[in-house]
């Protein structure tokens, strides 16, 4: 199996994916990688170092999509692997903010609040500067009612068998043979 990393943008449900499926999905979670809530200046290299690695062995790894994230994985060659983003589309921006404020108000993390703050001051330019990336393939959401498993689930099969044709009916279908 070809592995897979998922650069998600905020909210797009990674931890929860992870979660409910903690044997598919490793939700590589970049705030994990502050020491007394500071990160080092170099913490996305070894940060993308280990994603490539578990991406290496066939696992989906699902990301953050901070700009050094990004930059830094567009530096890697994807023998044995492959690089995808997931983000909102333009036209979710206030369903995506009303989600994220949800998300807050339901658990008030620092995490929360500054994914929040962050699509609140920056969603269109973060999902321009995303959609922009050349060396990634790029999934967009285009409604609220979406199964990010399901979308996962469609691009481990496209990776893993490059040479059948897929078209993409319904990521909504959460049954556990996802419809195409």
């Amino acid at each position: 199996m070809t592995g897979l990393i998922v650069i998600g943008y905020q909210g797009i449900g990674k931890s929860s994916l992870s979660n409910h499926y903690n044997t598919s999905f490793i939700d590589f979670e970049s705030s994990l990688f502050k020491v007394n809530n500071v990160r080092n200046n170099d913490w996305y290299i070894v940060y993308c170092k280990q994603a490539v690695s578990m991406a290496k062995q066939g696992l989906v790894v699902l990301t953050s999509s901070h700009k050094c994230v990004r930059d830094e994985l567009s530096k890697y060659d994807q023998d044995g692997f492959a690089i995808v983003t997931i983000t909102p589309s333009y036209s979710l921006k206030n369903k995506w903010i009303y989600k994220l404020r949800d998300r807050y108000l339901s658990d008030p993390s620092e995490k929360n609040i500054a994914a929040l703050k962050n699509a609140e001051e920056c969603y269109d330019d973060n999902i321009r500067e995303i959609a922009s990336e050349s060396a990634f393939s790029h999934i967009f959401i285009n409604s609220m009612d979406y199964s990010l498993r399901s979308i996962v689930n469609a691009l481990c099969s496209i990776y893993s068998n490059k040479s059948r044709a897929y078209s993409y009916k319904n990521f909504r279908d959460d049954r556990e043979e996802d419809t195409f």
